[in-house]
């Protein structure tokens, strides 16, 4: 419970986190999308309040790993991706404008959606 407690930002970090069209209220715990509310898992919450916390900076696997599980030394070797994966899954299905970018062998960086220029 104490992990749990020292985990959670004190109040001079902000109500609300905002990037795009993403709204997320840390109080409620919503996360709103051009101003609907949408499920995540709390798992997924978790990441993605990290990753929007640290907006533009790499937030290294292990952060996100002791943002998901605290000190549990029980963890799947891949767990991190998986969540990763599913939150980009619904920031897409929700049409979130903005980006989870995989800085290879560091961690994960949460920007705007860019162009989408194809090629």
């Amino acid at each position: 419970r104490l992990q749990a407690l020292m985990r959670r930002p004190g109040e001079l970090l902000g109500r609300s986190l905002s990037i795009a069209n993403l709204v997320f209220d840390t109080e409620s715990r919503q996360i709103f999308v051009d101003g609907r509310p949408e499920l995540f898992s709390a798992r997924e919450s978790a990441v993605l309040e990290l990753l929007m916390r640290r907006q533009g900076r790499v937030v290294t696997k292990k952060a996100v790993e002791d943002q998901i599980f605290g000190m549990s030394s029980d963890v799947a070797s891949n767990a991190v991706e998986v969540y990763v994966s599913r939150l980009r899954k619904h920031l897409t299905e929700f049409r979130a404008l903005l980006q989870i970018h995989t800085i290879r062998g560091v961690g994960y960086m949460i920007a705007e959606e860019t162009g989408s220029a194809q090629i």
